[in-house]
């Protein structure tokens, strides 16, 4: 089976200044929103990521609102039944372990990065450290449950991955931390401020914006609105919103 429901929501915010997307004097301060993806079909129910939840203190004025979020979309926190993290950032899994999923699954990357991490009972590594052995750790381009797998994006944070949803005919692709703003399609070497790795992560972007343009697949971004599509541009790429 890998016809899923698929539905993004944006289940928080964070105040943004302009000058952490682009060249200063490109973009005004603003919020950006905090997007996970709701997966419904052949009786599971799968969240991919879960926004900032009690780690909202992280971002000064970020918000979250996950259980409203999912509420209007007719499902409860306790429907969900796998938790996927794209990345371990506060605002990706600040909510996990308060979702009473029966498994939460991360990149193997991700696992280890957090294994190095000093004891803590607060921030992310409290949140980590609460999941306990509900926690799967999984390798690069793993089938994590019917037509969804997790594919290593590295260069945001370590361990970072894209998912991606569906077969032929109905692929869809969850950027997460790719891209933070539809300019970085035509601008890829803008979006570097939030990158662990920005070399890395520029390569990432150009890799998954080559990759996808011109495809037609569905894509979206934790911190864009709705879905759009990759297209050819000039000697470039943009992003166009889907209708």
């Amino acid at each position: 089976m890998s016809d899923w429901d698929v539905q993004l929501i944006s289940a928080g915010s964070l105040p943004m200044e302009g000058r952490l997307l682009g060249p200063q004097g490109t973009f005004e301060d603003t919020h950006i929103c905090s997007n996970v993806v709701l997966l419904r079909g052949g009786g599971r129910t799968i969240l991919i990521d879960t926004a900032a939840g009690g780690l909202d203190s992280q971002w000064e004025g970020a918000t979250s609102n996950l259980e409203e979020a999912l509420a209007a979309h007719g499902c409860a926190v306790g429907d969900i039944d796998t938790v996927i993290l794209t990345h371990l950032d506060f605002d990706h899994c600040g909510g996990a372990a308060d979702i009473p999923a029966r498994t939460v699954i991360v990149s193997e990357s991700s696992a280890r990065w957090a294994g190095t991490w000093e004891p803590g009972s607060t921030g992310v590594a409290g949140v980590f450290a609460r999941i306990g052995d509900r926690l799967e750790a999984v390798p690069d381009g793993a089938e994590v449950a019917p037509g969804i797998r997790m594919i290593d994006a590295p260069g945001h944070r370590r361990g970072h991955t894209c998912i991606e949803i569906g077969g032929d005919g109905s692929r869809r692709v969850f950027l997460a931390d790719v891209i933070h703003h539809p300019s970085h399609v035509e601008h890829p070497e803008w979006d570097h401020e939030f990158d662990t790795d920005p070399d890395m992560g520029l390569t990432t972007r150009c890799r998954w914006i080559t990759h996808l343009a011109g495809t037609g697949v569905l894509c979206a971004a934790s911190h864009i609105e709705g879905w759009g599509t990759i297209e050819p541009a000039g000697d470039g790429y943009r992003w166009q919103p889907a209708g």
